[in-house]
Protein backbone atom coordinates (compact mmCIF):
# COMPACT_ATOMS: atom_id res chain seq x y z
CA UNK A 1 0.00 0.00 0.00
CA UNK A 2 1.51 3.56 -0.81
CA UNK A 3 2.35 5.62 1.72
CA UNK A 4 0.04 8.29 0.81
CA UNK A 5 -3.08 6.08 -0.16
CA UNK A 6 -6.25 8.19 0.29
CA UNK A 7 -8.78 4.64 0.97
CA UNK A 8 -11.36 6.72 2.97
CA UNK A 9 -9.47 5.76 6.21
CA UNK A 10 -8.57 9.08 8.54
CA UNK A 11 -10.01 11.90 9.64
CA UNK A 12 -10.92 15.06 7.32
CA UNK A 13 -7.86 16.90 8.84
CA UNK A 14 -5.37 14.42 8.67
CA UNK A 15 -5.98 14.12 4.76
CA UNK A 16 -5.32 17.91 4.51
CA UNK A 17 -3.08 17.96 5.98
CA UNK A 18 -0.64 15.18 4.17
CA UNK A 19 -2.37 16.70 0.90
CA UNK A 20 -0.65 19.60 1.86
CA UNK A 21 2.64 18.03 2.46
CA UNK A 22 2.51 16.30 -0.83
CA UNK A 23 1.70 19.49 -2.23
CA UNK A 24 4.56 21.46 -0.80
CA UNK A 25 6.85 19.16 -2.81
CA UNK A 26 5.67 19.73 -6.11
CA UNK A 27 6.29 23.23 -7.81
CA UNK A 28 2.95 24.91 -7.75
CA UNK A 29 1.16 28.40 -8.18
CA UNK A 30 -0.55 29.84 -5.33
CA UNK A 31 -3.67 30.40 -7.77
CA UNK A 32 -3.79 26.77 -8.25
CA UNK A 33 -3.84 25.61 -4.57
CA UNK A 34 -7.22 27.70 -3.09
CA UNK A 35 -8.74 26.25 0.26
CA UNK A 36 -12.72 25.94 -0.06
CA UNK A 37 -13.00 26.99 3.20
CA UNK A 38 -16.60 28.09 2.77
CA UNK A 39 -18.22 25.05 1.56
CA UNK A 40 -16.19 23.53 4.43
CA UNK A 41 -18.24 25.79 6.91
CA UNK A 42 -21.15 24.81 5.50
CA UNK A 43 -21.34 21.47 5.70
CA UNK A 44 -20.23 21.79 9.67
CA UNK A 45 -23.61 23.95 9.53
CA UNK A 46 -25.22 21.22 8.34
CA UNK A 47 -24.27 18.26 10.42
CA UNK A 48 -24.45 20.97 13.72
CA UNK A 49 -28.50 21.57 12.39
CA UNK A 50 -29.04 17.78 12.07
CA UNK A 51 -27.76 17.24 15.38
CA UNK A 52 -29.96 19.63 16.61
CA UNK A 53 -33.13 18.28 15.09
CA UNK A 54 -32.20 15.05 16.62
CA UNK A 55 -31.98 16.56 19.84
CA UNK A 56 -35.41 18.24 19.43
CA UNK A 57 -37.13 15.58 18.23
CA UNK A 58 -35.74 13.44 21.44
CA UNK A 59 -37.14 16.55 23.27
CA UNK A 60 -40.26 16.59 21.83
CA UNK A 61 -40.99 12.56 22.82
CA UNK A 62 -39.75 13.24 26.05
CA UNK A 63 -41.86 15.97 26.86
CA UNK A 64 -44.82 14.53 25.04
CA UNK A 65 -44.63 11.15 26.68
CA UNK A 66 -44.41 13.00 30.36
CA UNK A 67 -46.69 16.12 29.81
CA UNK A 68 -48.65 16.92 33.05
CA UNK A 69 -51.87 18.12 31.58
CA UNK A 70 -53.00 14.50 30.48
CA UNK A 71 -53.72 15.40 26.91
CA UNK A 72 -54.28 12.19 24.89
CA UNK A 73 -51.66 11.77 22.14
CA UNK A 74 -51.39 8.97 20.11
CA UNK A 75 -48.38 6.96 19.13
CA UNK A 76 -49.17 7.43 15.55
CA UNK A 77 -48.89 10.88 16.30
CA UNK A 78 -45.70 11.03 17.87
CA UNK A 79 -43.94 8.95 15.69
CA UNK A 80 -44.85 10.52 12.92
CA UNK A 81 -43.45 13.66 14.08
CA UNK A 82 -40.27 11.77 15.00
CA UNK A 83 -39.55 10.70 11.39
CA UNK A 84 -40.54 13.77 10.01
CA UNK A 85 -37.51 15.27 12.05
CA UNK A 86 -35.66 12.19 11.56
CA UNK A 87 -35.59 12.94 8.08
CA UNK A 88 -34.73 16.26 7.73
CA UNK A 89 -31.74 15.24 9.98
CA UNK A 90 -30.82 12.83 7.43
CA UNK A 91 -31.09 14.68 4.86
CA UNK A 92 -28.74 17.45 5.83
CA UNK A 93 -26.51 15.60 7.24
CA UNK A 94 -26.43 13.82 3.59
CA UNK A 95 -26.12 17.25 1.81
CA UNK A 96 -22.99 18.27 4.36
CA UNK A 97 -21.62 14.98 3.05
CA UNK A 98 -21.87 15.37 -0.37
CA UNK A 99 -20.40 18.97 0.24
CA UNK A 100 -17.36 17.39 1.56
CA UNK A 101 -16.98 15.20 -1.32
CA UNK A 102 -17.53 17.79 -4.47
CA UNK A 103 -14.59 19.74 -2.58
CA UNK A 104 -12.34 16.37 -2.71
CA UNK A 105 -13.89 15.92 -6.49
CA UNK A 106 -12.86 19.58 -7.15
CA UNK A 107 -9.45 19.19 -5.68
CA UNK A 108 -8.98 16.15 -7.91
CA UNK A 109 -10.05 18.02 -11.03
CA UNK A 110 -7.68 20.77 -10.29
CA UNK A 111 -4.55 18.70 -9.71
CA UNK A 112 -5.73 17.03 -12.99
CA UNK A 113 -6.09 19.65 -15.19
CA UNK A 114 -2.47 20.85 -13.57
CA UNK A 115 -0.73 17.88 -14.40
CA UNK A 116 -2.50 17.96 -17.98
CA UNK A 117 -1.11 21.31 -18.70
CA UNK A 118 2.61 20.71 -17.55
CA UNK A 119 2.54 17.33 -20.06
CA UNK A 120 1.42 19.71 -22.71
CA UNK A 121 3.84 22.40 -22.03
CA UNK A 122 6.45 19.33 -21.54
CA UNK A 123 5.42 17.60 -24.73
CA UNK A 124 5.23 21.38 -26.89
CA UNK A 125 8.82 21.91 -25.75
CA UNK A 126 9.71 18.12 -26.27
CA UNK A 127 8.29 18.77 -30.30
CA UNK A 128 10.13 22.05 -30.54
CA UNK A 129 12.97 20.50 -29.72
CA UNK A 130 13.99 22.91 -27.07
CA UNK A 131 14.58 19.30 -24.83
CA UNK A 132 15.32 15.63 -25.12
CA UNK A 133 13.00 12.65 -24.07
CA UNK A 134 15.49 11.18 -21.70
CA UNK A 135 16.32 14.44 -19.98
CA UNK A 136 15.17 14.30 -16.25
CA UNK A 137 12.60 17.11 -14.89
CA UNK A 138 14.03 20.89 -15.11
Amino acid sequence: MAKYDDNGIGSEPGRRRRGEQVATRLPMRHEDWEPMRGIRLVAILLKAVAVILVLVMLAQIYLTLTDPSGMPVTPGTIMGEAVRLLAFAALLWGGADLALMLTRTHHETRAMRILLQRQNNLLSKILRGERKMGKGPE
